[in-house]
């Protein structure tokens, strides 16, 4: 990443090029907490995906010409 050092901000340093780090809670009850919604969240969107695919597939199958 040298390369790209001349495009730092003299006056903060920020980089434009080199993506900000991202900062994780050190709280344990937080991370728990985050880990719970991201689970949550997946069981709630997994059936939507696995329907509209089933959906996009039986259209598919629905509409193709038998000629």
């Amino acid at each position: 990443m040298e390369k790209f050092s001349r495009w730092s901000d003299l006056a903060t340093g920020i980089n434009p090029f080199v993506p900000a780090p991202r900062r994780y809670h050190r709280n344990f009850i937080v991370r728990v907490g985050q880990c719970a919604f991201s689970a949550l969240l997946c069981t709630i969107r997994l059936p939507f995906i696995v329907v509209c695919i089933a959906l996009l597939l039986i259209h598919a199958i629905v509409s193709f010409p038998l000629y």
